[in-house]
């Protein structure tokens, strides 16, 4: 196994075991019952954009956290996390470090949005609205977003703090949204 992929099989390892990535996975996932345990109280069109409402929210505003978070993190706490004395070590570059780093955060962003489109799938069919394909390919729509606000996040992270990756990438994702 090379360098780039026991990196980023460590990096995702560690963001999985981390509280506050597995806070945003909990917390999304009973959002999205709370809303469907709300549709499940109205009928026809009402459940159904109940359910949609409620879940698309949350892979917005969660996603949106998720991935900001993610990847704000990313490079700027190089020193802290060890990944400078394993760059010497081994005589990595840093650009294979860093882009094995981006790798395995994108793997835990795959992971929660994997699981709120799954959580999202069950809860629809325990409600009797069957497979919802359209929220399915929101879900998927949504994350090849937070995709892009991951990555700039990440890309911010080289040269500005944590904060500052975040909002220029979320900012980067608005002005990406009204181009449309």
């Amino acid at each position: 196994m090379n360098t780039a992929m026991i990196v980023a099989r460590v990096e995702a390892r560690g963001i999985g075991r981390r509280r506050w990535f597995l806070a945003l996975l909990v917390l999304g996932a009973a959002l999205i019952v709370a809303g469907v345990v709300l549709a499940a109280t109205r009928n026809g069109l009402a459940a159904t954009d109940t359910m949609r409402s409620w879940t698309g929210a949350v892979y917005l505003v969660g996603g949106l956290l998720v991935a900001a978070s993610l990847g704000a993190s990313t490079m700027n706490r190089d020193a802290d996390g060890g990944w400078v004395g394993m760059q010497v070590t081994t005589g990595t570059p840093r650009v294979t470090v860093a882009l094995a780093r981006i790798a395995g955060r994108l793997v835990a962003l795959v992971a929660v949005f994997a699981i709120w489109i799954i959580i999202a799938a069950i809860c629809s069919a325990a409600i009797g609205q069957g497979g919802d394909w359209p929220l399915f390919v929101h879900g998927l729509a949504m994350l090849e977003n937070m995709v892009l606000v991951l990555v700039t996040a990440a890309l911010c992270s080289v040269a500005l703090g944590p904060v500052a990756s975040a909002i220029v990438a979320i900012f980067f994702y608005v002005s990406c949204l009204s181009l449309v």
